[in-house]
């Protein structure tokens, strides 16, 4: 065992003094001895002392395990607003401003199908091929003249359904009103166009349209003729073909054999083919048939021996034009032909083909002069 001194401690007597029994000792003295042994003797010790197990230093006992408490639910008990919520402004529902669409405003051609349909009781379904032309003739018509076609919608052949040859008819009324409105109110005022057209008819109504496309005026004056409001005959038919003829050359000749009085009163044969002649003459010389168409004899009525003297003029003016002037400058040509005068007219168209310069020495002679 180590010795106290060798550790630095003082060597203490350790026998009591024979003194100290016999007084006691003191306490604080006491308590540094017992802390200074405790002390010397954990320090002097060479082999230390294994501890003295305690209960501490012992296998612990497991404890059962305890199964935690279930933590209590809390439950939320609402609290009552203490003052009471202003209530949200409810939205007052806006009319829409926009103004709606307007209802589409009917075409023409709606509205005239609408009020033929009324017309027509077939207008609205056409049965067959002939209808359907008359359905487009009558549409326009009303869009370009309502009063018009309401006048025709009177017409027995045409309100009782069309046929081909009134079909016809019709797109020949169609064709003079788009023109002029007031011609065609004319020609379907007259009353064989009421009581069914013939095919002499139809013709005329053809030529009035034809000749109205080059001069309106000049189909109107046609139109007054008084020959026409009763039903042309087939060759006053043609007299109007060789009118707008000679419109096409000259309108101005054509409106001045218009107005010729014999031709207003009805159209003879005769006469026809003499405003005939009249028109070829305008196509090789046209001076020379203005001339014509102004003389007395020719304006006043026409004599079948005049007709003829204008056909054998015809044939001198195709040779030469300059032989025909000079025949029309003979004095007894303008006063009147007679039937003499007519023969020489003729003999002159036969020789001037061979001989042009023949017929003017023969024309030039005094007793022919």
């Amino acid at each position: 065992m180590v010795q106290c001194t060798e550790l630095g401690f003082p060597k203490h007597n350790m026998t009591k003094p024979a003194s100290a029994a016999s007084r006691p000792p003191s306490i604080l003295w006491a308590c540094l001895f017992a802390v200074g042994v405790a002390a010397a003797a954990i320090a002097c010790d060479d082999d230390p002392v294994p501890p003295t197990p305690t209960a501490a230093s012992e296998e612990p006992t497991p404890l059962a395990a305890v199964a935690p408490e279930p933590r209590p639910t809390v439950t939320a008990t609402p609290v009552p607003p203490t003052s009471t919520p202003t209530p949200m402004p409810t939205a007052t529902p806006v009319p829409p401003t926009s103004t709606p669409s307007p209802t589409p405003t009917p075409t023409a051609r709606e509205i005239a199908t609408a009020q033929l349909s009324v017309l027509f009781s077939w207008f609205e379904n056409p049965p067959d091929n002939p209808h359907s032309p008359a359905v487009s003739v009558l549409t326009a018509m009303w869009i370009q003249d309502s009063d018009l076609a309401e006048a025709i919608a009177q017409v027995p052949w045409i309100a009782d359904g069309v046929i081909e040859g009134e079909t016809t008819a019709l797109v020949f009324v169609g064709e003079i009103a788009r023109r002029d409105t007031e011609l065609a109110n004319m020609v379907t005022g007259f009353p064989w166009f009421t009581d069914g057209v013939t095919e002499d008819e139809q013709h005329a109504l053809s030529q009035l349209g034809s000749m109205a496309s080059t001069d309106a005026e000049l189909a109107k004056m046609l139109a007054a003729f008084l020959w026409l409001d009763d039903g042309p005959a087939a060759y006053e038919a043609s007299a109007i073909i060789t009118l707008r003829d000679i419109a096409e050359i000259d309108l101005e000749l054509a409106k001045t054999i218009a107005t010729l009085p014999w031709l207003n009163d009805g159209a003879a044969t005769h006469e026809e083919s003499a405003i005939f002649t009249l028109g070829d003459i305008a196509e090789s010389d046209l001076e020379l048939a203005k001339t014509i168409a102004t003389l007395p004899w020719f304006t006043d009525e026409i004599a079948d021996d005049e007709q003829w003297a204008l056909v054998a003029l015809y044939n001198v003016a195709t040779t030469d034009s300059e032989l025909a002037d000079m025949v029309a400058s003979l004095p007894w040509f303008t006063d009147g032909i007679t039937e003499d005068e007519q023969h020489v007219l003729n003999e002159l168209g036969q020789i001037a083909p061979t001989d042009a310069e023949l017929a003017k020495m023969l024309v030039a002679l005094p007793w022919i002069a």
